[in-house]
């Protein structure tokens, strides 16, 4: 991680504006973008659908300009909610036990507790939404539902960092490559995985784990970059809110460098030199 803060360097006219569609109790404190809320250049629009947990999250947010919704963010929607042992697993999608029983440490967490009918709204539908400018999703198999119905979102957005899953342990769940495929005709690259989870094919338990995975990758976390074509014609706002986002967040020097070199080539500054400078 680089040892300094870029905002040292650049000031935006506004806060990074995240939304986070999927957040849990502690987003306040283990979120990516922990690090630009902690220093005053984030705000936060999060949905929660279970109530206890946005209420957690808005006795945090007190004070703030940060706020949550319990809403459950799709395709605009009614569906079923499949709940499990671990609500971290919780689902509009069915659970697929016939690819889940095929891998150690899965069990306990899918274990059903019930299901229970449930209205989505699209997030383009949210009236208050405003700019976006990082798009963060969660939402254990839904996430190409959210993208969706996201449009004008994804249109004002800088990058989606975004949960996604290798195999479909959820019944006819959108992967990976229908992710990417989506926001690669929205214009957006994929950037890279911010950590993948593997688990183990049954019936091999390495180190008395059964969770210790071999090869086999499930699911992970990945960033999608607005596509640097596109950069000639964004703001000069935007493009320094996205510097301030891949330098902060995700250690993208190389990124954040061209970024500034485009702000630099339009308003004849030396805001390249000066960060490069500082390794």
């Amino acid at each position: 991680m680089p040892d300094f803060h870029i905002y040292d360097l650049i000031e935006t006219s506004t806060p990074v504006s995240v939304v986070d569609v999927g957040a849990a109790p502690d987003a306040v404190l283990t979120e990516p973008y922990q690090r630009l809320m902690d220093n005053g250049r984030a705000c936060v629009t999060a949905f929660e659908p279970d109530q206890a947990a946005c209420d957690t999250l808005n006795a945090g947010f007190s004070g703030t300009r940060n706020r949550c919704y319990p809403y459950f963010i799709g395709d605009g929607n009614d569906g079923t909610l499949h709940t499990f042992r671990s609500p971290l697993c919780n689902s509009l999608y069915a659970p697929n036990y016939a690819v889940l029983d095929l891998f150690g440490g899965l069990e306990v967490n899918f274990q059903p507790t019930g299901t229970a009918p449930v209205s989505t709204k699209r997030l383009d539908d949210i009236p208050d939404l405003g700019d976006v400018d990082f798009l963060k999703l969660d939402v254990q198999g839904s996430e190409l539902d959210v993208l969706q119905g996201a449009r004008t979102a994804l249109d004002q957005a800088l990058v989606v960092f975004t949960e996604v899953e290798f195999v479909d342990m959820y019944v006819n769940q959108p992967l990976f490559g229908d992710i990417q495929k989506y926001l690669h005709e929205n214009s957006f690259m994929f950037h890279c995985f911010v950590g993948v989870a593997t688990r183990p094919f049954k019936p091999l338990v390495a180190n008395n784990d059964p969770s210790y995975g071999i090869n086999q990758a499930l699911w992970g976390d990945a960033l999608f970059i607005r596509d640097p074509r596109t950069y000639e014609n964004t703001s000069t706002d935007k493009l320094l809110k996205l510097a301030l986002i891949v330098h902060e967040v995700f250690d993208s020097i190389d990124l954040t460098l061209q970024v500034l070199g485009i702000v630099d080539k339009r308003n004849g500054s030396d805001l390249a030199a000066r960060y490069l400078s500082r390794f």
